[in-house]
């Protein structure tokens, strides 16, 4: 069975989420999307003591020690899930409307609130600090900060509660139809029949939900192992492969060895029965084989070659071997009086 852990997609998600190295997709122009870009891990940048800073009388940045900061750092990155990273860095930024515009009268400035930045201590209090400082702390640039915050209201993400009940929503349900579209109506009328009340959550939140769990349906023309599988989906290596499909040509080459006039299987194409269908197996003198598929049905002949035997009524007649019968000598059948004795 295939382990969603051993996968390179998985690796790689797991290791930008704890910000370490790991290699990433690129898009070349008129070229296919391909797994090739190497980013760098998440290093905490410089402490940007500037005298500004120094001399400010709200802004804190000088009082955070490196430990401290180190310490924020390791927790951030290595603790926290993205939802979590988005909650804390909302909660730590300020988001407040813009107090004076630098816009002349009827024209619409591009900026419309304005954030401050803080950062909790060892001790549990909130520092204000400057920007500069908060983003270099937890090696985060200006536009991610913004972003998150923008999409949060009283340091919580807006729509991080309707996200989490259409994944509990769909993880309830079961993903084992074969096409997207059929799964997608059978969950609406899943939800529809268990619950009326509750509406089903929309396709865009359905397809985003099985992408995101790497899930997809297709209607294979041939059975397929988990390796040659994961192969196609880049997350086995070219060793490993090689090395499966040497013993699978090993494995098919004994197979064929000790069959005798081929298989016993009663049908030949793809869903007929196969050898382990069969109930009763018959071989008849002329070398027909027959089969049962069941213990109430009749037989049936297999549809592959006959095997060339001889019937075994040309043996009924055996060759005569000798002109005469062979002697047998007085040593082997004892003293005569012994069988005289029988006789009367």
């Amino acid at each position: 069975m295939a382990t969603e852990k051993k996968w390179i997609d998985f690796k790689n998600k797991k290791l930008r989420q704890e910000g370490k190295a790991y290699v990433g997709w690129s898009r070349p122009k008129n070229t296919p999307t391909k797994r090739e870009t190497k980013r760098e891990e998440r290093k905490i940048g410089p402490r940007y003591g500037s005298t500004l800073c120094k001399k400010s009388k709200t802004r804190k940045c000088h009082t955070i020690s490196e430990e401290n900061k180190q310490e924020l750092f390791k927790k951030f990155w290595s603790d926290m899930s993205w939802d979590q990273k988005k909650v804390y860095i909302a909660s730590l930024v300020l988001k407040s409307v813009t107090a004076r515009s630098t816009k002349g009268a009827g024209e619409k400035s591009r900026r419309s609130s304005s954030l401050k930045y803080t950062i909790k201590n060892v001790n549990g209090k909130i520092l204000p600090v400057c920007k500069p400082f908060f983003l270099s702390t937890f090696a985060l640039n200006e536009w991610t900060a913004s972003n998150w915050v923008s999409h949060s209201q009283s340091g919580i993400l807006s729509s991080q509660e309707s996200v989490n009940a259409s994944k509990r929503k769909i993880r309830a349900q079961d993903t084992s139809l074969v096409r997207l579209t059929k799964q997608y109506l059978e969950y609406s009328k899943m939800c529809s029949e268990k619950n009326p009340t509750v509406k089903p959550v929309s396709r865009f939140t359905f397809d985003y939900m099985i992408k995101e769990k790497n899930i997809s349906f297709q209607q294979p023309k041939k059975d397929k192992c988990d390796i040659c599988c994961g192969y196609e989906t880049k997350n086995i290596s070219d060793t490993d492969y090689q090395n499966h499909v040497q013993k699978k040509t090993v494995g098919k080459r004994r197979k064929g060895q000790g069959q005798i006039d081929g298989s016993t299987r009663p049908g030949k194409k793809v869903n007929d029965p196969t050898a382990n269908d069969n109930k009763v197996i018959k071989y008849s003198p002329d070398g027909s084989i027959q089969v049962k598929l069941g213990f109430d049905k009749e037989f049936e002949n297999l549809p592959g070659r006959k095997k060339d035997n001889k019937s075994v009524s040309d043996l009924k007649t055996f060759p005569q071997l000798r002109s005469k019968p062979s002697k047998i000598k007085k040593t082997k059948m004892g003293p005569s009086s012994t069988f005289e004795g029988c006789a009367s």
